[in-house]
């Protein structure tokens, strides 16, 4: 079993392009929609957990933080 090198590690890595551009404000909101507010725990300032389960796919585990209050 041989390990695999960095540069083989990087041409396994697929190609990944961005870019900018311009968008008009009016739009932006026509086409914009609105957080479900399932997705908000507005009491406690933060995303419901039902949000965190939806963006899972996207976002994957998410590091465990201590309630200090």
């Amino acid at each position: 079993m041989s390990l695999a090198t960095v540069d083989d590690c990087l041409t396994a890595i697929p190609a990944f392009e961005a870019g900018a551009f311009r968008v008009s404000a009016r739009r932006r909101v026509v086409e914009s929609q609105p957080t479900p507010p399932e997705y908000v725990d507005a009491e406690n300032l933060r995303v419901a957990d039902a949000c965190v389960e939806y963006l899972r796919p996207l976002i994957g585990e998410l590091p465990k933080y201590v309630k200090l209050f």
